[in-house]
Order: C-alpha cells, then structure tokens, then sequence
C-alpha cells in the first residue's frame, strides 16, 4: 500500500518544514517501509522511515523505544517520532555523509566474533547498560 510522504505531519514532529526530500533504498526488515533523506528549513537533514503497513509500524513502534533508551556514539540521534491517523513514522539522524568510527566497526565485528569485541573495548554491554529501565 504506497504512502505519500507526510509533509505536514514531518513539519509538526521535527519542528521545521521539510524543504526537499528523496527517497531512499533501504534493507533489511524494512521492504514494507517507505524511507527518505530530508533536508529540513532549518538546516538539518533527517532520515524518516514511514510504515506502509501494520507490521512495519509494529516494528516501527519498538524501533522508538530502542532509540529512545539507548544512547551510544555509534547510532544516529533520535529525532522524532510520530503514530497517528494512520501515520506511523520514525524520524532519526541522517547519517549519509557520516563516517563510521572504530569503536561502531568493533561493535559490528563483535555481532560476529564476542571474543574480538571484548579484546578490541567494543562497547556492545555499554550499549545495554545505556538502556534507561522502565523505558518501553
């Protein structure tokens, strides 16, 4: 089911008007989300995933929580977040021009190799022990 992009309820989320958009090719769970790369009025660039269906904003919904418990270095910025009149869209830092920093390529390694994570100082237990309780 196409969506088109939610210009005023972006607007209303962030703040700012959204002044030109594109939209962007993603993977993983997300087949059944539309994304975008936003240049804001105001000068800030977000990264908006809308979800075309209910299992995407179901998935959507515990993305929120994620981002608004965890704060670490190596994941964008949580921006907005929005679940209305059938809208459901979560709005995070555009990370396109950012470079990945060591300490995020230890924290990947470690999905595959715990054992290098650990020699390597990756923070995958300081990700958790970030997590606020009672959030979710």
């Amino acid at each position: 089911m196409p969506k088109s992009f939610p210009k005023a309820e972006l607007a209303a989320a962030v703040g700012a008007s959204p002044a030109r958009w594109k939209s962007v090719r993603g993977g993983g769970y997300g087949t059944n989300t539309s994304k975008w790369s936003v240049d804001l009025d105001d000068g800030r660039r977000v990264f908006v995933k809308l979800a075309l269906d209910e299992v995407a904003a179901g998935w959507l919904r515990s993305e929120a929580n994620v981002y608004g418990a965890v704060s670490t270095s190596f994941v964008p910025a949580f921006v907005a977040w929005h679940d209305a009149n059938d809208d459901t869209f979560l709005v995070l830092e555009d990370l396109t021009a950012a470079r990945r920093p060591a300490a995020a390529a230890d924290c990947a390694e470690g999905a595959r190799d715990p054992a290098q994570a650990a020699r390597s100082g990756a923070a995958l237990g300081g990700a958790r022990a970030r997590v606020k309780p009672g959030v979710g």
